[in-house]
Formats: structure tokens, sequence, C-alpha cells
């Protein structure tokens, strides 16, 4: 009996593994169309796109959105994909990504709910290095960690034109 329950609960893990490897690869899939569709890297579109692939993505913009120089463009954009790929690794498919202009600076906020057992800090992989690389590249900072409903990842990148630094 308790064999059957285990068997049951391995079972569902894979099914719940292979969903989400599905949606990942959609999402993979989508990004790349995307690429093409919009080949000025825009956060807009990238939402619109993560929609596309079965998201949850609600999208709030405050304050007075304007052009931003290529590099602030490219690092919002590479920050928002990893961010939303881990909404679906480790969360429920749900997300709010709120695009806040505020003076001289672009807040990029992805906030979504985990389970309780990811709300703890976790160790810095691949993912959370790349999404640091791509906003200190521009003068900015990322913090990321748990919050009140979930997980949150918050990326200040100043809105001026400048080149990437190395």
């Amino acid at each position: 009996m308790i064999g059957d329950i285990w068997d049951g609960i391995r079972g569902r893990r894979r099914e719940v593994g292979r969903d989400r490897l599905d949606q990942l690869e959609r999402l993979a899939e989508l990004h790349l169309r995307a690429e093409y569709r919009y080949p000025r890297k825009d956060l807009v579109g990238l939402v619109d796109c993560c929609r596309e692939a079965g998201l949850g993505v609600r999208l709030h913009i405050s304050g007075f959105a304007r052009e931003l120089p290529q590099p602030v463009r490219d690092a919002g954009h590479e920050i928002l994909k990893e961010a939303l790929a881990n909404v679906i690794k480790h969360g429920d498919g749900r997300a709010a990504v709120i695009l806040g202009y505020e003076g001289r600076r672009l807040e990029l906020r992805v906030e979504n709910p985990v389970p309780d057992r990811w709300r703890e800090a976790r160790v810095e992989h691949g993912g959370l290095r790349h999404m640091r690389k791509c906003a200190r590249l521009v003068g900015g900072t990322l913090t990321v960690g748990p919050f009140a409903h979930g997980w949150q990842v918050l990326a200040t990148l100043p809105i001026r034109s400048a080149l990437w630094k190395t």
C-alpha cells in the first residue's frame, strides 16, 4: 500500500517534470522566434512571447516608458528572459513583471509565487550569475530573494547611453 502511494508520487513528479520540460522547450522555441520577430530586443515583446508559451504573466508599466539605450535594453532582455525561465523551473508558471521608468533608471521586477521549500535563498548557479553580470555590465544592480508572496528578481539599470563595461 505504501509502495503504491510512493509510486504514485514518483509518477506525478515525472509527469510534472515532463510538463515543465515541455513548457521550457516551448518557451525556448518562442524566444528564438521572438528574436527574429523583434530583432531589437523588446521587453514587452518578450512578455508577450512568454504568454504565448502558456505563462500566466501580468505586465505593469509605471512612469514614462521611453527608448532604452541598446546595452540597457539588451541587459534587461537577458535578465527578464532568465527570470521568466526560472518562473517555469521553480514556480507555478505565474508571474508579475513590473517595468518602472523612474528618472534616469529602469527598475525591472519579476515576482512569482513559489512553494515554501523554494523560498529560502538559493545557491547562485549559472542563471543568477548571468543576470548579475548583465546588470553589472551596464552599471546596474540585481537583487534576488524571497519576498512576502514568493520569489523576486529586481534589476535596477541606469538609463544612459553607455558602452558595455568589461
